[in-house]
């Protein structure tokens, strides 16, 4: 159970920290260099982080759902992944608004 809560903590850093990051350089990159829209970075960062949050919140939240009625209650380990989850994401939200 502890490499599986490790690796799933890995991947919440790599999509908080890089995969934000990676997808609002694409973004800006289609939409307003090559697609000439006036679509403000800010907005692009805005909804990237939205999405991303949905999205490891709602696998998380699947895995707590799925954890309850076994033996060994682990819904409280994935309450925790979901808090660091919340924190990692208002983090590099923060960092990104004050850069763009």
């Amino acid at each position: 159970m502890g490499i599986i809560i490790g690796f799933v903590l890995l991947v919440q850093i790599a999509l908080a920290f890089m995969g934000t990051r990676l997808a609002h350089w694409v973004l800006h990159l289609l939409l307003v260099r090559l697609g000439g829209l006036p679509v403000s970075g800010k907005i692009i960062w805005i909804g990237v982080n939205l999405v991303f949050l949905i999205l490891t919140s709602r696998f998380l939240y699947g895995l707590i759902e799925d954890s309850k009625g076994g033996t060994p209650d682990a819904s409280p380990v994935w309450k925790f992944c979901l808090g660091i989850n919340l924190l990692f994401y208002f983090w590099v939200f923060w960092r990104g608004w004050a850069v763009r």
